[in-house]
């Protein structure tokens, strides 16, 4: 019996970190997809501007993402 609740309990453990990090591997992704969309629209990044973007919050991500299309500079996305 606390066999089976040790293991259930390590198992449990084991599922959460799976999901933990493939939820940190898709925001890093996304991070990184971003920086290449920045340089793409506006030429080489300056260092401040990647550390910013690698630091955002997977919803901040998903809004500037969507924001590069429109937006006329760098400054235009507040991310200094």
């Amino acid at each position: 019996m606390v066999y089976s609740s040790a293991q259930a309990y390590l198992n449990e453990g084991l599922a959460k970190g799976r999901v933990e990090g493939r939820v940190e591997g898709l925001v890093e992704g996304r991070a990184e997809t971003l920086l290449e969309l920045l340089e793409v629209r506006f030429g080489q990044l300056p260092a401040q501007i990647i550390t910013a973007v690698r630091a955002l919050s997977p919803d901040r991500l998903h809004e500037i993402t969507r924001l590069v299309i429109t937006a006329k500079s760098l400054a235009d996305l507040h991310l200094d």
